[in-house]
């Protein structure tokens, strides 16, 4: 019985206002028969143009403008058929403390959604409740939905806004590791962002970085070369790289070094190809390759996971996953990201193209095995 360990099912509905850094989203939101009509006629230019990249945006928009997370999971069970042998661990995520407006339905009603779609689904999702620190009710939340709606684990995603080392995020780990309670956090340069300050507006400079930021209040002592990566003077583009950077995690792992916790995608695949992730000078990026500094986590603390989630796209570095399923046979699980990756490949493909680069026997350690001891806790042994 194979698990997906990283997939998402937020609606357009779940989405802020301004979630991509101009508001826009309530009135879609609103409106689907609206957005069903232009995403039509988009896919129509499509065909007649050919044009790939269009192809893959708008594989994407079929699945993000849908109104329901319901509707969202049909889509991904479709791809595997409907098989009742696949199980899916589904990220829920904190969005209202990004500063990109209000959504629809916000965190709770998200929460709320999953939980009826985890009752109708029982054996197929494993949800995780999102955690962000600016929430003062985040961790009676998370307790919450552990202990009374059955829910797995619990999902960070720092570059909302927030580092993992904030003081703000102790009760947690202390709660997480006393109770074996496995987290996800994302560990990437791409994926969502924290929008800034100021309003929206194409013209306007955003006061993104903050001092709470530059001066973040910690309850572990920061390593200097990360504490002049946050102070340091540079564009938006670059400093937000510092919330998701893994070498956030040596203080917290010092402080709790039984804290069960997945570093989501690897670092990303531009490490594992040996890229340059960008072409501006940006420190936090400078400093390692995040890919290495997760396979050193992993190293020192046989409690660290990482996923190939989103990575599994790109066929050039099914070499270096299969090298580190070889080195860490038991820390690696498998996920897709979906649907964030509908604009990369289509699930069914992305999950086959995979299948086909592994040998059986890493296949079950990352699928079967692995995953069953990353979701195991005291709520669920």
């Amino acid at each position: 019985m194979p698990y997906n360990c990283h997939v998402h099912l937020f609606s357009v509905r779940n989405l802020p206002n301004a979630f991509y850094g101009f508001p826009g989203f309530a009135t879609i939101a609103d409106k689907p028969m609206l957005a069903s009509a232009a995403i039509g006629l988009l896919d129509k230019l499509t065909k007649l143009t050919g044009n790939d990249n269009q192809r893959r945006m708008i594989a994407f928009a079929k699945i993000g403008m849908l109104q329901t997370q319901r509707e969202v999971f049909m889509k991904l069970w479709e791809a595997y058929d409907r098989s009742p042998d696949w199980k899916f661990v589904v990220l829920t995520m904190d969005m209202d403390h990004m500063n990109a407006g209000k959504a629809r339905e916000n965190f709770y009603a998200q929460i709320e959604e999953v939980y009826q779609l985890k009752k109708e689904f029982p054996n197929q999702i494993f949800a995780f409740s999102g955690f962000d620190p600016r929430n003062a009710d985040a961790l009676p939340t998370a307790k919450l939905c552990i202990e009374k709606k059955h829910f797995y684990g619990i999902k960070l995603y720092p570059p909302l806004g927030f580092y993992p080392f904030d003081h703000r995020m102790e009760a947690l780990y202390a709660y997480a590791e006393a109770n074996r309670i496995p987290l996800m956090t994302h560990c990437d340069i791409g994926g969502i962002h924290y929008q800034g300050d100021e309003k929206w507006g194409m013209l306007k400079k955003k006061n993104r970085v903050t001092d709470a930021h530059k001066y973040p209040v910690s309850f572990a002592t920061l390593p200097d070369d990360l504490l002049k990566s946050l102070q340091k003077e540079q564009p938006y583009d670059c400093y937000r790289y510092n919330f998701s950077n893994p070498r956030n995690y040596y203080p917290v792992l010092e402080k709790f070094p039984d804290l069960k916790i997945c570093l989501a995608h690897a670092g990303g695949s531009v490490y594992m190809a040996d890229k340059k992730p960008d072409k501006k000078d940006c420190s936090p990026l400078g400093l390692k390759n995040w890919f290495e500094e997760v396979k050193s986590l992993m190293a020192k603390y046989k409690n660290v996971y990482t996923d190939i989630s989103y990575t599994l796209f790109e066929h050039d570095v099914f070499d270096e996953i299969r090298s580190m399923i070889d080195q860490f046979p038991q820390q690696v699980i498998f996920g897709t990201d979906f649907f964030m990756t509908e604009k990369e490949n289509p699930e069914r493909k992305l999950v086959s193209d995979f299948r086909l680069a592994v040998t059986a026997e890493q296949w079950k350690s990352i699928a079967e095995d692995n995953p069953k001891a990353y979701l195991s806790s005291v709520f669920h042994p």
